[in-house]
């Protein structure tokens, strides 16, 4: 982020941290919640005159005021002039600024001319974790110090993502997502996906079923140890898929992933019998004998995926970095982004990517794909199936945070609407995260994870980079903050890499 692109919300509040709390338990307010937010609805319905609440005892409440609203509430229009009232990481009230009644003690926001929305949500991640290097790189020593969480979580945060779904979790990631909640760790909210593969696995680290019962096995084990998707991957038998299929049912336990059984272009034995989403544009791609055969075949994908309750994780943003790595090897180099990768991760991407340095025939198919995927999402989107954006982060060239806005720029140059980009990237993937009563809009009750932005995302998506602040799990970061992190961050990932 440039500084110089950002104008700061007028506050004196920079880096408040509170400890983690029920906000429907703050000492000080003497009725319970539910009654509390009925009578401040209810007076601001009713047209009571305006006035400062009780002080709020410790002076916890913060109040965003004037400032544009997108809540991204179905059918709900940007409302103007409203002031956001958020106490221990919730939001407690809301409403037009002359009638929202503010607690003295308050820490109060101007924001006029800026704009409130949900914070964003990247629905395909493999976020490092010790576990995945170390399998992926095939080094076993690496020490866990080499990817603190908070490091490899930094740029999600940065750029505004507050959800992530991490598509070959592991243990690490449990830790993770399990210390995130309870308020030890700063990262985003994480939604958790168990990799199993066929045998043999195309990588390392994923887990292998190569039987039914095995297949069955991993699955009750998934739901045991904590996960929350089961991912499956290429390479998946048949009896293996539908025994995951079937014992996930049982389990209550979603499973997403790829499409099995590449060329064969029966998706319908997948996609109606327990794929609940695809987890890449191109996977439809590679169902017909030949890209040609597949693009025949866009529409009936878009019907099959419609009948099916299917939904979609676009990661154009991930075809998009291949062409790129395939027309210039050196391209990967050039992106300001690596700077914020940890070591091991850089020379990942500068001397092991498999896109760069191929024959000019794959550069040729690399663009065939970009452009099947650009007409399938958008087949997707006129049939009404639900797409979430993903980029499949961190595959060299898809950087964490920053290629989540790549995603969503790339949607809106394609002709998909901004109003639709914004609720799948918030309200869309809360819902297929089951976590809507959270996360997604901006309701009171819910989570404050918040993002405010210079400009106005339904002019331009690309807004959504222009972050002023980030409000996260009760903390409320400026975006001068949210850059020392980051420049200090570049400055440890400096260091030489490990072997």
């Amino acid at each position: 982020m440039r500084k110089a692109e950002y104008r700061t919300a007028d506050a004196a509040i920079s880096g408040i941290v509170r400890e983690p709390g029920s906000w429907k338990k703050r000492a000080g307010w003497m009725v319970p919640s539910s009654v509390r937010l009925l009578l401040v609805s209810s007076a601001l319905v009713l047209g009571a005159p305006s006035c400062e609440l009780p002080a709020s005892p410790s002076g916890s409440v913060i109040a965003i005021e004037h400032v544009t609203v997108h809540s991204m509430v179905p059918e709900a229009q940007p409302a103007t002039d409203q002031t956001v009232l958020i106490d221990d990481g919730r939001i407690i009230s809301l409403g037009p600024s002359d009638r929202i009644r503010i607690p003295r003690g308050a820490a109060r926001i101007n924001a006029s001319g800026q704009f409130l929305m949900p914070g964003l949500a990247d629905l395909h991640s493999h976020a490092e974790t010790p576990i995945l290097i170390r399998a992926f790189v095939k080094n076993p020593s690496i020490p866990a110090e080499a990817y603190p969480a908070e490091d490899v979580y930094l740029p999600y945060l940065a750029n505004g993502v507050v959800q992530v779904l991490h598509m070959s979790a592991d243990t690490d990631a449990i830790a993770q997502r399990d210390a995130i909640r309870r308020g030890e760790l700063l990262g985003p909210e994480l939604s958790l996906a168990r990799m199993i593969d066929g045998k043999p696995r195309m990588w390392d680290f994923a887990s292998e079923a190569g039987t039914a019962d095995a297949a069955i096995d991993l699955v009750k084990k998934s739901k045991a140890d904590g996960y929350d998707f089961i991912k499956v991957y290429s390479n998946i038998s048949d009896a293996a898929f539908k025994a995951i299929a079937d014992e996930a049912a049982t389990q209550d336990i979603r499973v997403i992933g790829h499409i099995p059984s590449r060329r064969a272009n029966q998706p319908e034995r997948y996609l109606c019998h327990g794929l609940s989403m695809v987890g890449h544009a191109e996977e439809f791609a590679y169902q017909a004998p030949d890209i040609d055969g597949a693009v025949g075949q866009i529409g009936a994908y878009a019907q099959l995926a419609k009948r099916c309750g299917v939904s979609l994780t676009t990661t154009l943003t991930l075809n998009e970095r291949i062409v790129e790595q395939a027309r210039d090897a050196n391209s990967l180099g050039q992106r300001t982004e690596l700077r914020y990768l940890k070591p091991i991760t850089q020379s990942i991407w500068l001397q092991g990517s498999p896109y760069a340095n191929q024959p000019p025939e794959f550069l040729g198919f690399a663009e065939s794909v970009v452009a099947f995927n650009e007409r399938l999402v958008l087949a997707f989107v006129a049939a009404g199936v639900p797409i979430l954006p993903g980029t499949d982060s961190t595959v060299p060239g898809v950087a964490g945070g920053f290629s989540l806005h790549d995603e969503l720029e790339t949607l809106q140059r394609i002709g998909v609407e901004r109003r639709l980009i914004l609720e799948s990237a918030t309200r869309g993937a809360a819902e297929f995260l089951g976590n809507a009563d959270d996360f997604g809009t901006i309701e009171i009750g819910k989570r404050s994870d918040l993002i405010l932005l210079d400009a106005d995302p339904l002019q331009d998506v690309a807004n959504t980079r222009r972050i002023s602040a980030l409000f996260i799990r009760g903390r409320y970061l400026t975006v001068e903050d949210l850059d020392k992190r980051m420049d200090d961050l570049a400055t440890r990932n400096a260091e030489p890499a490990a072997p």
